[in-house]
C-alpha cells in the first residue's frame, strides 16, 4: 500500500477516522467534477477522469474504496450518462 499521505482536512481525520460516507463522496465528487463540463474546462474522457481517480488511491483516496470504484465504475459512466442533461 502507498504512503498516505494526506493531511487530513478538514478536522484532523486520516484513514479509517474519516466516515466511509465521506471516503465514498470524495470519489463521486472528483469523478462527477472530471467529467463533466465546467465554466472552467471542458470535461474528461471517463477512461481518463478512471485512470486519474485510481491512480489516486492512497493518497487523495482510500485504496479499500478505489478497489471498489474500479468494480463499479462502468455504473458511474451509466448514472452520469443519464443524467447529463439534468440541471
Amino acid at each position: 500500500m502507498k504512503n498516505l499521505t494526506g493531511t487530513g482536512y478538514p478536522e484532523g481525520l486520516k484513514h479509517d477516522e474519516i466516515t466511509i460516507e465521506s471516503r465514498i463522496m470524495a470519489i463521486i465528487d472528483v469523478y462527477d467534477a472530471l467529467v463533466n463540463d465546467r465554466i472552467y474546462k471542458q470535461a474528461m474522457p471517463y477512461q481518463e477522469a478512471e485512470e486519474f481517480i485510481i491512480n489516486q488511491s492512497g493518497t487523495a483516496f482510500d485504496p479499500k474504496m478505489i478497489n471498489i470504484f474500479k468494480i463499479v465504475k462502468n455504473d458511474f459512466r451509466k448514472i452520469n450518462d443519464e443524467n447529463k442533461d439534468i440541471e
